[in-house]
């Protein structure tokens, strides 16, 4: 097989239509898809660019949740004071994630979209109660972060659908949240075991 034809749209909806031609490979941070391609594990017949769609890179909050976009790296999450605000879990895994160049070329979305067990992200978006939005040819559709995943390397996300953010319910005043994980070294490891915990005050202030 010769060299994968290489598409970079610039906005949501030319992304959305050029994905119903061929069985596109989705490119963002391609931290852990340039590895693959690499040691010839994946060979894709088409690799479609994200990187130029600037509005998925977004981290507002809207609608009373915390809307994180999809291409957001893991560097600008954790140094994102609403993300430190409302969800103190994840920030605290993202800065867990590989070295410093893989936290500054690494997604949101492309951690989700691996579905990989030992993801960092995971846990803490499912105590926030995170939903995973994706954009495709019929609009878009939320899908909670507990049914994104159907195994290891295996998600919902249709073959015509972008992951395109994640919203995260801003929680009352009192709600904290955090992560731990543990590896096999302090750092540049995959975790063995990762928690995430959050605990809030009920609607009477108990």
């Amino acid at each position: 097989m010769g060299r994968p034809v290489y598409k970079r749209p610039g906005s949501l909806e030319e992304a959305i239509g050029i994905l119903g031609g061929r069985p596109w490979t989705l490119l963002a941070g391609g931290t852990d898809l340039m590895v693959r391609m690499k040691d010839g594990a994946l060979r894709p017949e088409g690799l479609l660019d994200l990187t130029g769609l600037r509005e998925l890179r977004s981290i507002e909050i809207n609608g009373g949740d915390l809307v994180i976009g999809a291409l957001a790296t893991h560097s600008e999450i954790e140094r994102s004071d609403l993300v430190v605000r409302h969800a103190a879990a994840l920030a605290r895994a993202v800065s867990l994630i590989g070295s410093p160049q893989i936290r500054n070329r690494g997604t949101l979305g492309g951690n989700l979209a691996n579905a990989s067990p030992a993801a960092d992200t995971v846990p803490p978006l499912f105590v926030l109660d995170a939903q995973v939005c994706l954009a495709g040819p019929g609009g878009e559709r939320r899908v909670p972060v507990t049914e994104f995943a159907k195994g290891p390397g295996s998600t919902v996300r249709g073959q015509d659908e972008i992951i395109t953010a994640v919203r995260v319910p801003v929680h009352p005043g009192g709600f904290q949240s955090s992560f731990v994980r543990l590896g096999a070294r302090k750092a540049l490891a995959v975790a063995k075991l990762s928690v995430a915990f959050g605990a809030g005050r009920a609607a009477d202030g108990r």
